[in-house]
């Protein structure tokens, strides 16, 4: 057994007895000793390149593979009947250019005829990055290659363009956040309120996803929306001002939000009569900004390096229930995992079974966590089950603004919503009314001819002219005097 032991950016990790490992490496006793004629079905690994990464992930990668060999509920049984898992993992900067994404598909990944593609990333700029990861979705899925994918931008990938691309998505969604917002509203009875978006990728989609949680919702909670605000320059906020909205949804990146709030703030459509409810994109890493206002509430999942290291696991135990799935189907007994695919004209362009292999991992079923539900995905390649964290804008001990998490939306549970107390606006401890406490009085008259009116009888008959007249005398004004 010949073992070669190098630190680079990238390095592959391959559970079989003819390998390359990094630093280390390790057996499963329920392996044979010798099976050459096994096929590795391996599976790509894209995370970020940060410093000293490298020992971190490989370590991730060496634990969730080993922990599939001790695995008891279910028993893998491909391990031993069929091949071994590989993982080819490649770290990459945060804005790839299209030549970087190229080269990583068609001379490091295709040669290896991956048959997944583990997507990891939790950059929060939405801008190139995000560009960068809908470019490279986009390229698997023309390729028909599934992918696995937790990117903590994934509310910026366009939801046209990500339906083709064979993906499942570990991290919680767009709809999951417009959903824990709204279940914010419907707990306070706020049932009017406005969207504010700026030109962020995903505007579009966000506001199409609340539009149709509305319509999921109608049967219990009555929602009116009253404007949706595309905001590209401050004056766009006087509509705003002109309605009668006191919670808004703020969909922006924290840059972005900077400058709506403050002009909000000038506008005076912030303080303790308005709400302001945000998304992850404006709490990205818990960053806050003078200009953002006490009270703010906001849904929160956490991006950080241990967390995209945890769902390392994750992505490797989905792939690995999708191959068991796929083998143990009769319908697959000819078909191979190995893509066989080629940038270069000399072998197929697209996978064919791609689709299959797709179906088979958006089916599987992993036990939760912690008392957690079962790891499954919609039609979509959501998931079904997912956490939001709720966040509350206040002040901490050193006076300096904090996010402070007031409580957890859990999408699997009825009443998935649980808050503990609220700084709000204003640092009021009583939630806003959401509805404006101005009236607006409007007084009309109606023309009609005058009550009482006087007019002299008719000169012939001496009678009054006017139906229901009555004569009367009239003194002169000499007699008056008197």
């Amino acid at each position: 057994m010949k073992f070669e032991i190098y630190t680079m950016a990238v390095f592959t990790i391959s559970v079989c007895f003819v390998f390359i490992m990094p630093y280390s490496s390790y057996g499963s006793p329920r392996q044979p000793r010798i099976h050459r004629r096994k096929t590795n079905f391996t599976v790509a690994l894209i995370l970020p390149k940060i410093v000293f990464g490298t020992r971190r992930y490989h370590k991730a990668v060496n634990d969730a593979i080993l922990a599939l060999y001790k695995s008891r509920s279910p028993r893998f049984e491909f391990l031993n009947t069929h091949g071994h898992v590989q993982v080819d993992s490649q770290m990459i900067s945060l804005t790839p250019n299209p030549t970087e994404i190229l080269s990583s598909l068609c001379n490091r990944f295709l040669p290896m005829n991956v048959s997944s593609i583990l997507y990891l990333m939790n950059y929060e700029k939405y801008g190139r990055s995000t560009a960068s990861a809908q470019y490279f979705l986009q390229l698997a899925g023309y390729l028909g290659i599934p992918v696995i994918a937790w990117n903590a931008d994934n509310s910026g990938l366009e939801r046209r363009a990500s339906q083709s691309n064979l993906q499942l998505q570990l991290a919680p969604s767009l709809e999951h956040q417009t959903a824990a917002m709204l279940s914010i509203l419907e707990r306070y009875k706020w049932h009017q309120f406005s969207v504010v978006t700026s030109q962020i990728a995903g505007h579009d989609d966000f506001v199409q996803a609340i539009r149709e949680r509305i319509v999921e919702m109608q049967d219990r909670f009555k929602f009116t929306l009253l404007n949706a605000v595309l905001v590209t320059n401050s004056s766009d906020l006087i509509e705003l001002v002109n309605s009668e909205s006191r919670v808004m949804l703020l969909y922006a990146t924290s840059d972005e939000a900077n400058g709506i709030l403050k002009a909000a703030d000038e506008y005076k459509i912030i303080g303790e009569n308005y709400v302001w409810v945000v998304t992850q994109s404006v709490i990205e890493n818990l960053r806050t900004s003078h200009q953002f206002p006490i009270g703010m509430l906001g849904v929160h999942f956490d991006t950080s390096g241990v967390s995209l290291v945890n769902e390392i696991s994750t992505a490797i135990k989905v792939f690995a229930n999708g191959v068991e799935n796929y083998l143990n189907d009769p319908r697959n007994a000819n078909e191979s995992l190995n893509t066989q695919l080629s940038c270069e004209g000399q072998g197929e362009s697209r996978w064919k079974n791609g689709e299959r292999f797709y179906k088979h991992l958006r089916n599987v079923s992993i036990e939760g966590d912690n008392n957690k539900p079962r790891l499954e995905f919609t039609a979509d390649g959501v998931l079904k089950a997912a956490e939001l964290k709720i966040m509350n804008l206040r002040r901490g001990d050193n006076k300096q603004l904090v996010w402070e998490e007031i409580g957890v939306w859990k999408s699997w549970e009825k009443e998935g919503l649980d808050i503990k107390d609220i700084v709000w606006p204003g640092n009021s401890h009583t939630p806003p009314q959401g509805v404006p406490e101005k009236f607006h009085l409007k007084i009309t008259f109606l023309e009609e001819a005058p009550y009482i009116s006087l007019t002299p009888p008719d000169p012939v008959s001496g009678k009054c002219n006017v139906n229901r007249g009555v004569l009367c005398r009239v003194a002169k004004e000499a007699d008056m005097s008197q």
